[in-house]
């Protein structure tokens, strides 16, 4: 298993003009960040509300008194938030975003039946994956839900599986019973629990183990193997416990902004 994290202090020398915001919009939360063409300079994460990009995106590290950012690029999975994410970064940032969709130059072309349908981050993903790791890829990203992409050798983007996420099943257990409650630490001290709430741990966590191993068994039986990248909150821990070769980077969908942008931006 190899592990891919890094935070890099911000070079005051570096062209202003060629900074650029790289925001990711999830369900629940909201991971932008600082980057030029070469890397991410900082990031933060925030809350998915108007309150919380308000107050997140106005005091995100990097944003230097005085010091411009030159434009910005959003992955978006909550078309709601869309306009106020727009008007905020032309009246706090003074730039005016770019929304990555299907239709966006990425070098990725999308096999499916309606691109429309493919998330602007799993977009960002596998572009990151092929920039970063080389094709074929399979990319699991742990939000809401959990993501795999696939894409194959000469850059195409051939589709994926999608599956409840780590909060998602342990609300979905909580919501759908009298007595269950609801947990947030995943990683089970045992594969048999001594309590209920350890014994939810362990079987969200182990299915979810079971569930990676299984989709990328099927692919590889499919002819479909690659590079295997992980990012999303809780994917160091399940990386731990599969018996596959994993990357594991924190910041896959923002690189891919990151590389999109400076695809379509040029210098």
């Amino acid at each position: 298993m190899r592990y891919w994290e890094e935070e890099v202090p911000i070079d005051e020398t570096m062209d202003a003009e060629r900074r650029f915001h790289v925001i990711d919009v999830g369900n629940k939360t909201v991971h932008a960040g600082i980057a030029d063409a070469a890397k991410i300079i900082d990031h933060r994460k925030m809350p998915s509300s108007p309150e919380g990009l308000d107050e997140g995106l106005g005091d995100l590290p990097g944003s230097i008194p005085g010091v411009d950012i030159g434009g910005a690029i959003i992955a978006s999975v909550v078309p709601s938030l869309n306009p106020f994410l727009e008007q905020l970064c032309r009246e706090r940032l003074s730039v005016a975003p770019v929304f990555l969709n299907h239709e966006t130059d990425t070098g990725i072309r999308i096999d499916y039946a309606d691109p429309s349908e493919v998330g602007a981050d799993r977009i960002a993903n596998a572009a990151a994956a092929c920039n970063l790791y080389g094709c074929p890829a399979i990319v699991v990203d742990f939000g809401t839900a959990i993501t795999f992409d696939i894409v194959s050798g000469d850059c195409v983007y051939l589709g994926g599986v999608i599956a409840p996420g780590l909060d998602m099943a342990s609300e979905a257990l909580s919501e759908g019973t009298a007595l269950l409650p609801r947990v947030e630490r995943w990683k089970p001290v045992s594969v048999i629990g001594k309590s209920t709430e350890d014994a939810i741990r362990a079987g969200i966590y182990f299915g979810v183990c079971g569930l990676i191993e299984r989709v990328i068994k099927e692919l590889g039986e499919s002819g479909l193997e690659g590079r295997i990248v992980f990012t999303g909150g809780g994917s160091e821990m399940v990386a731990e416990a599969i018996d596959y070769d994993v990357i594991v980077n924190p910041l896959l969908t923002l690189e891919g902004l990151r590389i999109i942008y400076s695809r379509i931006v040029p210098e």
